[in-house]
């Protein structure tokens, strides 16, 4: 093992002779030049361990040959080209780590022969073209991450095939269609991020499906319809956000059930009428993103029931009534925006302490009377705008 020195040059061609080699480390060095094909020669490697070098050149098609290596990592280094085809004889492959490169061209559908891969990771590419639907034979994938890259075309349906996965992020690309229905396939999937593509259509109704999600994030997409009702089934939910797309109506009752959320992001959509009064139940918030919709009616009374809000943003949306009661308690506020919104009565009617209070902004807004008295107490506060 040579990992983490200050190795220099380049890997000699020379390594190809070492034929009962079964691993070789050389990540966190100073190694440039380009992998030598000789290495497609070391027919027992199980592990080749790269990263965090200064290789650069392609990827030799030899690299095929390479059949009994399990582990796979060139991330951060400075590879370009395209993929070759051959790494789909990579039969004994266990672990493909090609991050943070300069890869270009399409994924090989030859990937979809690795079926005993377990951890897939393209990210930090320039790789396009479409998910090839030949993905969907990796039945044993639990994590597949193709994030900012520059894929284009549609989600293949055959990912709902992929039923290992825990970590599904497709963020980041120019992704288009809807998001596939079989998706609801993937009980097993804890984190699923397809945030920044131009996904359309609806979020559809399989997602209540994916009981065991701790993360979902749609955010910055064209997503269109109406929120599911059946987003309520996911009750390990941490963190959901639908921000900056382009989903109406009414916030679903059901989204109260969330009860182990963190963060709630709705920002930046078509969203109108009051919110359910069962958004009080979600006393584990610190942070919620509202603003840019058309929301009416009053906020929450008990929107900080749990004491946990840090971030609270609803500007630029139509609310009234006085700001909640609740902030009372919320000591934990860090930045409120409440701005351009018809909010009334005075300051005085909801005072409270907030020592780690930074940003609060209520202008345009028609809130009237003195004010607090106990401005000194937000020791904090660098921003304050009414």
């Amino acid at each position: 093992m040579l990992s983490s020195n200050t190795f220099t040059g380049s890997i000699p061609s020379s390594i190809g002779e070492l034929t009962k080699l079964t691993q070789l480390f050389l990540a966190d060095n100073m190694v440039a030049g380009s992998i030598p094909p000789d290495i497609g020669n070391l027919n027992s490697l199980q592990q080749l361990y790269l990263q965090s070098n200064s290789i650069t050149g392609l990827i030799s098609w030899t690299i095929g040959n390479m059949n009994s290596l399990g582990w796979l990592w060139l991330l951060d280094n400075q590879i370009h080209g395209p993929m070759p085809i051959e790494i789909g004889k990579m039969g004994s492959l266990f672990e493909l780590d090609l991050s943070n490169n300069d890869l270009n061209g399409s994924i090989p559908k030859a990937v979809g022969n690795l079926t005993g891969l377990n951890y897939l990771y393209f990210n930090g590419n320039r790789l396009s073209g479409s998910i090839p639907t030949e993905v969907g034979n990796m039945q044993h994938l639990s994590d597949f991450q193709l994030l900012a890259n520059e894929l284009t075309g549609p989600i293949p349906a055959s990912i709902g095939n992929m039923t290992a996965l825990s970590s599904l992020k497709l963020q980041s690309n120019y992704l288009s269609g809807t998001i596939p229905p079989t998706i609801g396939n993937l009980s097993l999937l804890q984190r699923l991020d397809l945030s920044q593509n131009k996904l359309a259509g609806p979020v559809p109704v399989e997602i209540g499906k994916l009981g065991a999600l701790t993360v979902l994030s749609l955010p910055s997409n064209n997503l269109g319809a109406t929120i599911p009702p059946k987003i309520g089934n996911l009750s390990l939910l941490q963190q959901l956000d639908l921000s900056q797309n382009k989903l109406a109506g009414p916030v679903p009752v059901e989204i109260g059930k969330l009860g182990a959320l963190t963060y709630l992001s709705l920002a930046s959509n078509n969203l109108g009428a009051m919110l359910p009064v069962e958004m009080s139940n979600l006393t584990s918030l610190r942070n919620l993103p509202l603003w840019n919709n058309f929301f009416t009616g009053h906020l929450p009374s008990d929107i900080c029931r749990g004491g946990e809000l840090e971030y609270f943003s609803a500007d630029d949306n139509n609310f009234n009534g006085p700001l909640p009661l609740s902030f009372r308690n919320c000591s934990s506020l860090y930045r409120v925006r409440l701005q351009n919104n018809q909010l009334t009565g005075t300051l005085m009617e909801s005072p409270g302490v907030y020592p780690n209070l930074d940003y609060l902004e209520l202008s345009n807004n028609w809130l009237h009377g003195s004010l607090p008295t106990n401005f000194s107490e937000y020791v904090n506060l660098t921003t304050l705008t009414l």
